[in-house]
Parts: structure tokens; C-alpha cells; sequence
């Protein structure tokens, strides 16, 4: 179905100015998507994002490809700052920092994966956006495991279950295993407190925008969920053998300013939000890993994906 006749059909049954406001948002939403810009940023910040990026990739580098770098397991912690994990991670390792291509999930799943063919590699996620939109894992991986969970805590624990249970099942792939954390909304006992206080709202980053908690408590509710995070990957590498690193698809904002511009959450053109840890964990044995045909996936059902994102805060 083409534009116009989409225009039309909507005109015919909503009215003339439902069809023209719903054009309007079609049109602001794909031309974000042309920028892979996230959703609750303005297109004003999109602009700023392309014009700054070859700036900054002049000072950082523009990208490292993960899925050509050496590991047996790759364990990303969403919205995991570089600098942070180098003064807070409780791992212990061979520490660098890399580049990520995106400044925010979507960004980064699109490039590292898209149109690509990775059939020695199983992927599990707790994050939506390995197929929303783009359908990824249908060719692209040998098999993607999405766990599903919307609550955090849910998520953290279904995302290590899933992944040892994928060790076991398929020891002969590598894996590539993304937690959701500690990317918001951020867990913990403080966080929680404050959501009581304030049950209207679910996401620290939007209380500290509406001044109702200090850059201090947003900082510790960001290392809270890290070491909830942290906790988790501690069971999972219990589990796993050959080679590991840990990294992130992106950073995070917590208030810097750049330009003058106060930056808060990520989905920005900085380095904060570019920049990410790369950890090799010390290993014995590597597997012996090899390529077959991808296992189908089922498809995640689009309100499912919409809900989870609008937790996360995207929609």
C-alpha cells in the first residue's frame, strides 16, 4: 500500500485532519528512522548528532565491528559506560576501551547486524530491538533467543537462564548475550523507594529532568543497577568455558554538558555515550566453534515489542 492511498484510507475512515496528523507523525518517525534516531529525541538533536559525529569519531574513532573481534562469549550490559565500568565492574581482566557504532541500541543493532550472515552464532537478548522493525535472526544468527521480559528483574534473570541453557545446547557456537541492564528504568532498593514517592513516574532519567531527584541520586541508582547487573553475570560465567569478553552496545548521558547542551540518557553524539568497555576475562580452553543453517524464529508479536519499549522508556 502505497502513501497516498494509505492517506486516503485513513481520511475515509478517521476524517481529513485525523489522516493529516497521523501523516505528519508517519513522516517525523521515518525521517528519525533514516537518522536512527531514538525515538524520544527531536529531530533538532538528530541534526545536531550528523553534523558532530565526524568530529568526534575524528577524537574516538568512528565504530569497532564486534562481530569481527575474538570471543567465544560476548556479554553486553546495555548503557554501560566505559569510564564507569573502568571505576565500578567488578571484573577482572584485560581492559580496553572501544567505540560502539551507535549512541543507542537501534543504531547499534542495525549496523553490527544487519544484512549480515553470523550462522555461527546463537544470540541471546532481553532487548527488543533485535527485531523490531528490521526482523533480525530469521538469517542472521544460527539461532536468536529473545527472552521476552519486561520487568527488570524478570529480565535479568531470564537472560542469564536462557544463555546457559544455550551453552548446553549448543556448545559448538558462539554466543552473544545482551542484558538489558543497566540500561533504565534502574532496579534496586533506592530506586524502588523513589518510585514509591513518585508512582507516576517509572524512569530515574525522567524524574531528574523534572528535578525531582539530584544528579547524585540518579548516579547511584545507575551503580545500583549496574551491581544488580553485575551479580547476574557472576552465575552466568559460572557457567560458561572458552574465551569471554564483556562489553556494551552504548554508553550513557548523566548531565554533562557539551556545547552547553546538558546531556541526559544516551541516543547523543558524545563520549560518553560512544564509548564503551571491552574486558577479555582471563580463559583456558577455547570452544570449537562452527557455522550451520539459522534455526527459524518466532516472531515476537508487535504489541509485546511496544510495550517493552515503552518501559524502556523509547515509545
Amino acid at each position: 500500500m502505497n502513501k497516498a492511498t494509505r492517506f486516503f484510507n485513513v481520511a475515509r475512515t478517521d476524517g481529513f485532519i485525523s489522516a493529516l496528523e497521523k501523516s505528519k507523525n508517519y513522516t517525523t518517525q521515518s525521517f528519525k528512522d533514516t537518522l536512527l534516531l531514538a525515538p524520544n529525541r527531536s529531530i533538532k538533536i538528530g541534526v545536531y548528532n550528523r553534523l558532530y559525529r565526524p568530529f568526534l569519531e575524528r577524537d574516538i574513532g568512528a565504530g569497532v565491528d564486534i562481530m569481527s573481534q575474538d570471543y567465544d562469549n560476548l556479554i553486553l550490559l546495555d548503557a554501560y559506560r566505559a569510564d564507569t565500568f573502568k571505576k565500578h565492574s567488578r571484573f577482572e581482566g584485560q581492559l580496553s576501551t572501544n567505540t560502539s557504532y551507535g549512541n543507542w541500541s537501534l543504531e547499534f543493532v542495525v549496523k553490527n547486524f544487519q544484512g549480515r550472515e553470523f550462522h555461527d552464532t546463537v544470540c541471546v537478548t532481553a532487548n527488543p530491538y533485535y527485531q523490531e522493525r528490521f526482523n533480525l535472526g530469521s538469517s542472521t544468527f544460527h539461532k536468536l533467543i529473545d527472552t521476552g521480559a519486561t520487568d527488570p528483574r524478570e529480565s535479568l534473570e531470564k537472560t542469564t537462564t536462557a544463555a546457559i541453557r544455550a551453552m548446553k545446547n549448543h556448545p559448538n557456537k558462539r554466543l552473544l548475550i545482551h542484558y538489558m541492564q543497566p540500561h533504565g528504568p534502574h532496579i534496586g532498593e533506592r530506586a524502588d523507594e523513589i518510585r514509591t514517592d513518585h508512582p507516576e513516574y517509572r524512569r530515574m532519567f525522567s524524574l531528574y529532568r523534572d528535578g525531582l531527584v539530584s544528579n547524585e541520586t540518579l548516579w547511584k541508582t545507575y551503580i545500583d543497577t549496574i551491581e544488580i547487573v553485575e551479580s547476574q553475570v557472576d552465575d552466568l560465567l559460572d557457567e560458561l568455558n572458552g574465551k569471554t569478553v564483556i562489553s556494551s552496545d552504548h554508553g550513557e548521558n548523566m548531565g554533562e554538558i557539551q556545547h552547553g547542551i546538558e546531556m541526559v540518557e544516551h541516543g547523543l553524539e558524545t563520549p560518553e555515550c560512544r564509548l564503551v568497555p571491552w574486558l577479555e576475562l582471563p580463559y583456558e580452553d577455547r570452544r570449537e566453534i562452527i557455522a550451520e543453517p539459522p534455526v527459524e524464529v518466532d516472531p515476537i508479536d508487535e504489541k509485546e515489542i511496544e510495550e517493552r519499549l515503552s518501559d524502556l522508556g523509547y515509545v
